[in-house]
């Protein structure tokens, strides 16, 4: 692909990871490596201080809502004896609400 294939007029450069760029946006592919690794970075910094990754906490809640929800379905008397350790745990029934919520979108998937 020539240059002067990418319209707007706009000229275009190479970049040193041998890609076209535009002057005004730069190398979109540089950029999201240097932010890649800037995030890496700053999640080791985190671990390394112990202090937990909150996307990787959502996921997992994310993992145990669905997993119940689905517990429902195929164990039920396991079930049961999750959702009373979770009622004991979560003080303002949120987490069961969520798990019910999940059950009944699954129900009317079926």
């Amino acid at each position: 692909m020539e240059p002067s294939d990418f319209g707007r007029g706009a000229e275009r450069f190479i970049c040193e990871c041998g890609r076209y760029y535009d002057w005004i946006e730069g190398c979109t592919h540089c950029k999201s490596n240097r932010m890649r690794i800037l995030m890496a970075r700053k999640v080791a910094e985190k671990r390394a201080k112990g202090i937990p990754i909150k996307s990787w906490q959502k996921r997992g809640q994310k993992a145990y809502i669905s997993r119940l929800a689905k517990m429902y379905f195929t164990h039920t008397i396991k079930y049961l004896k999750a959702i009373e350790r979770l009622e004991e745990r979560d003080g303002n029934r949120k987490r069961v609400n969520q798990v019910k919520r999940r059950i009944v979108k699954i129900t009317k998937s079926l």
